[in-house]
C-alpha cells in the first residue's frame, strides 16, 4: 500500500515539474522514462497486455525518482564547476542500453527457488555498512550482487541499483580527494547511496511481477538498462 501511495503522489507531482535546465541526474531520468514508455506498447502487442501493469509500475516509480533527481541536480552543481563530477559521473547513458528484442529462448525458473532477494534484509546490511566507510560498503554491495549471478534474466532492476551503488561508492573517495568542503560533499554522496538504497524495495517488487514473462522468453526490464560499469574517473 505504502508504494502505491509514493507512486501515485509522484505521477501527481510531475505534472507540476516544468521546463528544466539539462541536468545530469534528470536527464538520466526523463532518457529511462521515455525509452520505456515506447517500449510498453511492443511489450504490450508481444504479451497480449499481460507486460503493461510491470511498464506503468516501473514508470511511475521513474516519475518519482524525476523529483528527487531536480533537488540532487541543484545540490552538486557547485562542486561540479569545481571540476568534481558529481552526480554526472555517477550515470551511464542511456544509448547504451540493449536494443529491442522481444523474445528469447524460454528461462528456467529453477533459478527462483535457489535465492529470492528479500528488500528489508538486503537494505539493512547496507545502511549498516555505508555507516561503517565506503571501502566496507564496497565489499557488501559485491557480496549481493554475487548472489544474483546464477541467472541474469531475473532481478534485473535490484542488479541494476547494486551496480549503480558499486560505481557512486567506487568513486565517491575520488570525489573527496578532490573536495574542499569535504563535509557537505560526503554528506551528499551518502544522502544520494540512500536514495538508492531505499529504492531497493521498489525493485524488487517490480523484478518479482516480471518473473513470469521473463520466464517465458519475454526480456523485458533485463533489455531495457543499460549495464552500470565503474568508472575510470580519476
Amino acid at each position: 500500500m505504502r508504494l502505491f501511495i509514493i507512486l501515485f503522489v509522484a505521477c501527481f507531482s510531475f505534472q507540476t515539474l516544468g521546463e528544466e535546465l539539462n541536468r545530469c541526474f534528470y536527464d538520466h531520468v526523463k532518457d529511462a522514462i521515455e525509452l520505456n514508455r515506447e517500449r510498453r506498447e511492443l511489450y504490450s502487442r508481444e504479451t497480449e497486455g499481460q507486460s503493461r501493469k510491470i511498464s506503468r509500475y516501473l514508470i511511475l516509480w521513474e516519475k518519482f525518482i524525476l523529483i528527487k533527481a531536480k533537488k540532487f541536480d541543484r545540490k552538486a552543481a557547485p562542486f561540479q564547476s569545481l571540476g568534481i563530477p558529481f552526480i554526472c559521473e555517477d550515470f551511464v547513458d542511456m544509448d547504451a542500453t540493449p536494443e529491442f528484442i522481444s523474445r528469447t529462448a524460454q528461462i528456467p525458473s529453477g533459478y527462483l527457488n535457489k535465492y529470492k532477494p528479500e528488500s528489508k534484509q538486503i537494505k539493512k546490511k547496507l545502511k549498516q555498512s555505508l555507516k561503517l566507510g565506503y571501502k566496507p560498503f564496497k565489499m557488501n554491495i559485491i557480496r549481493e550482487m554475487q548472489k544474483l549471478e546464477f541467472n541474469k534474466s531475473y532481478d534485473c532492476l535490484l542488479r541494476h541499483l547494486l551496480e549503480s551503488l558499486l560505481r557512486t561508492s567506487d568513486l565517491a573517495p575520488k570525489y573527496l580527494a578532490k573536495a574542499k568542503d569535504k563535509a557537505r560533499l560526503d554528506k551528499l554522496i551518502q544522502k544520494y547511496l540512500r536514495l538508492q538504497i531505499f529504492g531497493i524495495s521498489q525493485a524488487i517488487f517490480i523484478d518479482r511481477k516480471a518473473r513470469s514473462l521473463q520466464a517465458e522468453g519475454v526480456p523485458i526490464l533485463c533489455n531495457d538498462i543499460p549495464h552500470v560499469p565503474l568508472s575510470d574517473w580519476k
